[in-house]
């Protein structure tokens, strides 16, 4: 499980600023390095979708497109250190913001 590194402050503060300064550095000094952003918007599919629907019934899902891969997970019981293990077991460090 990688170490979490958390980047808090009020809005417009410079958190993703100083974000964007850190990844670079890190991945320079040989990190494998993962970023998440803690948001309080709505980031899953709408429940009235197809994705949406499905996500309730399966729980996490990847949408799967030309330009990537997004997975959502509505388990409301998320913390960064289950996070961290689900997602990213493999890498060194979890830069977190919110």
């Amino acid at each position: 499980m990688p170490f979490i590194l958390a980047v808090s402050g009020f809005k417009d503060s410079g958190k993703t600023t100083l974000c964007k300064k850190l990844l670079p550095l890190l991945k320079e000094r040989g990190l494998d390095v993962a970023y998440v952003k803690r948001t309080h918007e709505e980031v899953l599919s709408p429940a009235e979708t197809d994705s949406g629907l499905l996500a309730q019934i399966t729980g996490p899902v990847a949408l799967w497109g030309s330009d990537g891969l997004r997975l959502e997970d509505g388990r409301q019981d998320m913390d960064p250190g289950r996070l961290a293990a689900l997602y990213f077991p493999g890498r060194h460090l979890l830069l977190l913001e919110g």
